[in-house]
């Protein structure tokens, strides 16, 4: 999912790099690209407004099966998701 950071060349230096002291993991541009995946499949599944199913998460995560990303980084990235939804209605 990424690598530690102080390893990066000049090129690839950014404020993950200022901020840590040699213990943070940057995420690969890769990694990155996986998570843009789950936000499209967040926006098309609640396009016509936030699902409230008992099964939502199961259900996102059905839809992301093509996803190479542990299935707790996806529950991860949509259960905060969800309850921004909510606060928002």
């Amino acid at each position: 999912m990424g690598n530690p950071s102080g390893k990066e060349s000049p090129s690839t230096y950014t404020w993950t790099t200022q901020l840590s002291e040699g213990g943070l993991y940057i995420p690969t541009e890769e990694f990155f690209l996986q998570i843009n995946k789950l936000e499209v499949i967040f926006q098309k599944y609640n396009k016509t407004g936030l699902k409230t199913a008992k099964e939502y998460i199961e259900n996102l995560l059905n839809h992301t099966k093509e996803i190479e990303i542990n299935a707790q980084v996806k529950k991860l990235f949509f259960t905060p998701h969800q309850r921004a939804n909510i606060s928002s209605i």
